[in-house]
């Protein structure tokens, strides 16, 4: 979980191979690979190592690892 400032980017490298990333977007808004979400949103995603989450308002994050098997 994270509190981030406006326009700032994050690289969020899964840690266990095999993974997916459940991400909720508790304040704020973010850019997710073209896609907008914003507060009470959520994207679960698999199958990647690595993920970038621009910001685009003062914004609260909760990233949680999760196995897919």
């Amino acid at each position: 979980m994270g509190d981030f400032e406006p326009g700032h980017t994050i690289n969020y490298d899964v840690r266990i191979s095999g993974n997916g990333l459940y991400i909720f977007v508790i304040e704020g808004a973010v850019k997710i690979d073209g896609h907008t979400l914003n507060k009470r949103d959520a994207l679960g995603v698999y199958d990647l190592s690595s993920l970038t989450i621009e910001t685009k308002a003062q914004s609260r994050l909760l990233l949680m690892e999760v196995p897919m098997m």
